[in-house]
């Protein structure tokens, strides 16, 4: 049953996966004013911001920024993570 869903659903997870990155790239871009390269809209996927980028900044807007950057970071990596082990459980489980 479970595999059944799993199969069914699978690519559902990667374009959940792509919306979720596409989005954080489009805010990122917002943020900063620029991605030049491939190189820095993959580092702008998984970027998190530690406390002490957060201590740098002076204004409010910015920080609250961050901090909603740092929560859609983690459901990226939530459903990166949730997409591989679906994807082990049908490669050795069948189907």
């Amino acid at each position: 049953m479970l595999l059944d869903l799993l199969a069914k659903y699978y690519k559902y997870l990667w374009m959940t996966f792509g919306a979720f990155a596409l989005l954080k790239i489009i805010l990122s871009y917002g943020f900063h004013g620029s991605l030049e390269s491939i190189n820095n809209m993959l580092v702008s996927i998984f970027k998190w911001y530690s406390r002490d980028e957060k201590d740098l900044e002076e204004e409010p807007g910015r920080i609250k920024t961050m901090n909603a950057l740092n929560v859609l970071t983690f459901f990226i990596l939530l459903i990166l993570v949730i997409t591989f082990a679906a994807g082990l459980l049908l490669l050795f489980l069948g189907k």
